[in-house]
């Protein structure tokens, strides 16, 4: 997915071999700004994407046969509420349509990294006592991404990670220093932390 100011342009194969005058749906990642095809056409062939009674034109053949790449004759620009489309294919006898992919633009999603929300970075733990963590309970994100967790481990603490929770288990006492880490798989955020261990 490439970034293209305030949209995104979305790239997503469609693979669909039509031999006759049909309706096929497609379900999109987000609601299109825009809508574009590709793929391949022999005879006469018309393309539309159908809006309720409503059919803006795609990419009509004016060859007996050929390629067609991002053709968007009515669909460069839609108002559309769905992110579910139907294209309507007209075909006279004996065409052929195959439409490799659909390329769309869709509102750009901005993404900001997690964050954390605890109100204190220091634990308390015990020497040969596991200690449990839920770093839900310390990282939030804006956009509600689910989070991978990791952390970094210290002499004398053993850190295991499972899912968002996160076991300490002191062998020595005194202050441990760690970093947890959160990632929506687009940021980090690492958090100094500090374990007092008695």
């Amino acid at each position: 997915m490439g970034f293209a100011g305030l949209d995104d342009l979305i790239q997503q194969d469609a693979n669909l071999n039509i031999t006759s005058s049909s309706i096929h749906e497609l379900t999109l990642r987000d609601r299109p700004l825009s809508l574009s095809a590709s793929g391949e056409f022999a005879g006469k062939v018309k393309l539309f994407q159908k809006q309720g009674e409503q059919l803006k034109l795609i990419f009509e053949s004016n060859a007996s046969s050929g390629t067609f790449t991002d053709a968007c004759a009515e669909t460069c620009t839609l108002n559309t509420n769905s992110n579910v489309i139907e294209l309507f294919a007209q075909l006279e006898p004996n065409a052929s349509l195959f439409v490799r992919e659909v390329s769309y633009h869709v509102t750009h999603k901005s993404n900001t990294a997690p964050h954390w929300q605890g109100s204190s970075t220091n634990f308390r733990a015990s020497v040969g006592k596991p200690t449990t963590i839920d770093l839900l309970d310390y990282f939030a994100d804006d956009e509600h991404d689910s989070l991978v967790f990791l952390s970094t481990e210290s002499e004398g603490v053993s850190v295991e990670v499972q899912n968002s929770k996160l076991t300490l288990t002191p062998s020595t006492s005194g202050t441990k220093n760690l970093l947890f880490i959160a990632s929506d798989l687009i940021t980090v955020t690492k958090v100094s932390v500090t374990i007092e261990v008695t």
